[in-house]
C-alpha cells in the first residue's frame, strides 16, 4: 500500500470510501480510480474512473484532479453514489470542444435503464436536437461471461446480489476482478453477506475491497460488518473494508482486517 501513485505499476485509489449518506467534509462516497502509466515520453497516469456517484467532482478536486484527468468510467450499478455524477461528467466533457468522449464500460443489461431512468431527462435535449448517451459516452457495453481490457489489464465483471425484495426481485450490482501486476485485488461494489457465492472471487484474489456497513441496524442491503466478523481469519486478513457510514467504527484491525480504507488512499496493485 503507498499513498500515491507511482510509474510503472498499477494504482487504486479511492476518492472516497464512505457510503451514499455520509456527511463527514472529508470522506466522500465509495467511488475510485484505477491508475497505469499511460506510455506516454512524457509520463503520467491514464486513469478509469470506478463509479461516479453525486460528489464525484468534489472528490477528484479533493485529489487535485478533475473530468480532464479521465479516460474511461465503470459503473457497477445505478444507484446514486454510483451514478449521480454522470450528468456533470458528461456534459462538462461535451461542451468542452478540447476532451475527447469518456469511454463509458458498462454491464449491458445496465445501458439501457442507465440512459432511460437515470440521464435522459436532464440530457436528452441538447444544441443539435435530440441525443443519447453515445453523445456524451463511447459506450462499451460488457458481457459479465467475457473480460473486457483497459490498458493492458483484463478485468472481469463479478456479479453480486445487492438487494432482494419481498416479491423476489433483485438488484444486481458488478464487482471487479483486477489482475494487478503484482497483486490480484476483488473490488465487491455494494454486496448483500453471501460468502458462499462470493467464495470464488475470494479465493482468487491476493487482497479485496469489501463492502461493509457500520450501522447498528442491518440494511440487508450491504455486508454489515458483524456479518464479516463471522469470516475465516485468513479471509478476514485479506480484507480492506469501504463503503462505511458516517460516525465511529469498530477496531477493524484487532478483529483481523487490514483496515478501513480513507480517502486519497492509494493501493499499488
Amino acid at each position: 500500500m503507498v499513498r500515491g501513485g507511482r510509474a510503472g505499476v498499477a494504482c487504486l485509489r479511492f476518492l472516497g470510501a464512505g457510503s451514499a449518506f455520509v456527511t463527514e467534509p472529508d470522506c466522500f462516497q465509495s467511488n475510485m480510480l484505477l491508475e497505469v502509466p499511460n506510455g506516454t515520453v512524457e509520463g503520467g497516469l491514464a486513469r478509469l474512473l470506478i463509479d461516479c456517484g453525486g460528489d464525484a467532482r468534489r472528490s477528484l478536486a479533493a485529489q487535485g484532479l478533475s473530468q480532464r484527468d479521465l479516460e474511461a468510467v465503470f459503473i457497477s450499478h445505478l444507484h446514486g453514489d454510483h451514478v449521480g455524477g454522470l450528468e456533470w461528467l458528461g456534459f462538462t466533457t461535451y461542451f468542452d470542444s478540447t476532451l475527447t468522449r469518456p469511454r463509458l464500460f458498462i454491464p449491458a443489461c445496465l445501458e439501457g435503464p442507465l440512459w432511460e431512468n437515470c440521464l435522459r431527462a436532464a440530457m436528452e435535449v441538447l444544441d443539435h436536437g435530440k441525443g443519447d448517451l453515445t453523445d456524451f459516452f463511447e459506450v462499451k457495453a460488457l458481457d459479465p461471461g467475457i473480460p473486457f481490457s483497459w490498458r493492458g489489464l483484463n478485468l472481469s465483471l463479478a456479479p453480486t446480489q445487492h438487494l432482494r425484495a419481498e416479491d423476489g426481485s433483485t438488484m444486481t450490482s458488478f464487482g471487479l476482478r483486477i489482475p494487478g501486476p503484482r497483486l490480484k485485488a476483488y473490488f465487491t461494489s455494494d454486496s448483500r453477506f453471501d460468502p458462499v457465492a462470493l467464495q470464488g472471487h475470494y479465493d482468487w484474489a491476493d487482497i479485496i475491497f469489501q463492502d461493509c456497513e457500520t450501522t447498528e441496524y442491518r440494511s440487508n442491503a450491504h455486508t454489515h460488518y458483524g456479518d464479516l466478523l463471522t469470516l475465516p481469519a485468513g479471509l478476514r486478513g485479506r480484507m480492506w473494508l469501504y463503503h462505511y457510514q458516517s460516525g465511529p467504527k469498530p477496531d477493524c484491525r484487532a478483529d483481523g482486517f487490514l483496515g478501513w480504507v480513507e480517502t486519497g488512499q492509494v493501493f499499488d496493485l
